[in-house]
């Protein structure tokens, strides 16, 4: 029963393979969270970390608040269940349980105690007696998972532990595993290529692509609200079609128009929409099951058909897709033929926009806004906006004369209730979609510039003029696209310039002439990337000597050990 926490993850192997880049995530206390990806993403890699038997590069992991970095797996309280079961062909399953637990020194009795509630939980009772080679694929994986539970860990991590057995039988099994983490009330982590079993399983879903995080949500949020094209069409079976055209502005409206198709894109999903323009290039996207046979619509040809039973799949044309597209019908007695005409028509409420360029989705719930901020002097007081500026925080402007900026917030930071330190704008809230953990709320600042903000506050109301805040601490300040607020420096700072060699399983930095350092080893603190500059407070490892240095970007992360030549 413990958190997880990971800051900062990195796993970069000597040969420079990154597996796992800058990952952060919280995972509260019973939470189920599954980690799915395609084979090679870092998910397995990163469960692997969280357990003690891969060596991180960089960054923490804390497990039930204690920092577990340099402590070994067997310290971490944590128990393991694998792809291949790992059990020991020689022992009964009973000794195969117990065997941990003697290893900890248990009692005979306590043991016996344990292991009978824990089969009792799995149904294996009556297998205690058997070897490995005498049970079956699932019943093996019940003798794997209950030698977890006898442990009683903190956390229990699962690497793809479904994998090797056939589709009825990892059905279910994933309804025993939901079971199972009902019963324990214990933080689970599962790894998984499966998108259903993650759909399935998971209270809280984790998508990876090349080590990075896509997206973190609810399994509904993550179907409904993708960010981008990887998540839209990784998740859900059949997959999404994405369709590649243009958005076009026909008098008041706007449209998504490829070659003959044009999809009218309603006043609803525009307020939501940033940063899209006339004529911009996109994808639309749309789920089989939005779209629907009718009288009137966008008129095809059926090319093929798969009955199965309780829907039909029909594959046809349709413009801005090399491939067929698909369309789902749950409509019984459905007479459709290889060659038919059908008429389609789109569910305007559930399409989905995305950046063709960067494949992010132009309805995006987490986005940095951008608010003017004006920096004037007030009887003798420096102040942004309505917030007055301490001689600390003033020193931290590294450009001088600023008076125009521009405010970045990321909408996860903005709040509607009071906080302090923090800069105060009224908003008028134009839409507010629900999700099953937040609200998304849809505003515009004064100047009708729009604003994006996450928040669990429920009696907001469209249309209304309410004021939020915005903590100074967590925003970033530019002028003409420089950041010009550094967290970490000063003007009175003294930061120097250092080259840098990178070796194999090291980095190291070059002072100065004439400057010299109290030791060779030093650890990177605290990093900030300042105009494609790279600044880092370094801590000596036994002197606790600081040094701020900046240098080129180079893969340099807080918790690594750099070298001082």
């Amino acid at each position: 029963m413990a958190n997880v926490k990971l800051e900062n993850v990195y796993k970069i192997y000597p040969n420079g393979a990154k597996a796992v880049k800058d990952f952060s995530l919280d995972i509260q206390n019973e939470e189920f969270v599954v980690f799915v990806g395609p084979s090679g993403c870092g998910k397995s890699t990163t469960l692997r970390m969280i357990a003690g038997l891969e060596d991180i590069t960089a960054g923490k992991i804390y497990i039930d608040n204690v920092l577990v970095n340099d402590l070994e797996p067997k310290d971490r309280d944590i128990s393991m269940v694998f792809q291949n079961y790992a059990l020991y062909p020689n022992m009964t399953v009973f000794e195969n349980m117990a065997y941990g637990l003697r290893c900890h020194h248990v009692k005979e009795d306590e043991i016996k105690e344990t292991i009978n509630s824990a089969a009792e939980i799995l149904g294996i009772t009556d297998y205690l007696n058997r070897k490995p080679k005498e049970l079956s694929g699932g019943q093996r994986q019940r003798v794997a998972l209950g030698r977890a539970i006898v442990r009683k860990p903190k956390v229990f991590l699962l690497d793809e532990p479904l994998s090797n057995l056939d589709a009825k039988l990892r059905v279910q099994m994933r309804s025993e595993i939901s079971k199972l983490h009902e019963k324990l009330k214990t933080t689970f982590i599962y790894v998984t290529h499966d998108q259903t079993e993650a759909m399935t399983m998971g209270s809280k879903i984790v998508v990876m692509k090349d080590g990075i995080i896509q997206q973190v949500d609810t399994p509904l949020n993550l179907y409904n609200h993708p960010v981008n094209t990887f998540v839209a069409t990784f998740l859900g079976s059949p997959q999404m079609n994405l369709l590649e055209g243009k958005i076009i502005k026909r008098k008041d409206e706007f449209y998504f128009v490829s070659g003959d198709l044009e999809v009218l894109i309603n006043e609803s999903m525009l307020l939501q929409m940033k940063n899209y323009k006339e004529d911009m290039d996109v994808y639309l996207g749309i789920r089989p099951s939005d779209i629907s046979l009718s009288n009137e619509g966008y008129k095809t040809k059926v090319e093929l058909i798969e009955q199965l039973g309780n829907e039909t799949i029909l594959y046809v044309n349709l413009p801005g897709k090399e491939d067929m597209s698909i369309v789902s019908s749950t409509e019984k007695n459905l007479r459709i033929i290889n060659g038919d005409e059908i008429n389609l028509n789109f569910d305007l409420n559930h399409i989905h926009l995305f950046d063709k360029e960067t494949g992010l989705s132009l309805v995006q719930t987490n986005v940095i806004n951008e608010i003017d901020g004006v920096l004037y002097d007030a009887f003798g007081k420096i102040c942004l906006n309505d917030l007055v500026i301490n001689d600390e925080r003033k020193s931290h402007f590294i450009k001088d004369d600023l008076k125009n900026i521009t405010i970045k917030i990321s909408s996860d930071d903005i709040s509607f209730n009071p906080i302090d330190d923090s800069i105060s704008e009224e908003v008028k809230i134009k839409k507010i979609v629900k999700y099953l953990s937040y609200d998304v709320v849809f505003a515009t600042l004064n100047n009708d510039k729009p604003i994006v903000i996450k928040t669990t506050k429920n009696d907001l109301k469209e249309g209304e003029l309410v004021k939020v805040y915005i903590p100074f601490e967590k925003a970033e300040y530019y002028k003409d696209n420089e950041k010009v607020y550094s967290k970490l420096l000063s003007k009175d700072t003294k930061c120097l310039d250092v080259n840098y060699k990178k070796t194999r399983s090291s980095i190291i930095l070059t002072l100065p002439k004439g400057v010299k350092s109290k030791e060779k080893q030093y650890l990177v603190e605290k990093r900030e990337e300042i105009n494609d500059v790279l600044v880092l407070k370094l801590l000596g490892n036994k002197s606790k000597d600081t040094l701020f240095v900046k240098l080129g970007l180079v893969d340099l992360f807080e918790g690594q050990f750099v070298f001082i030549k």
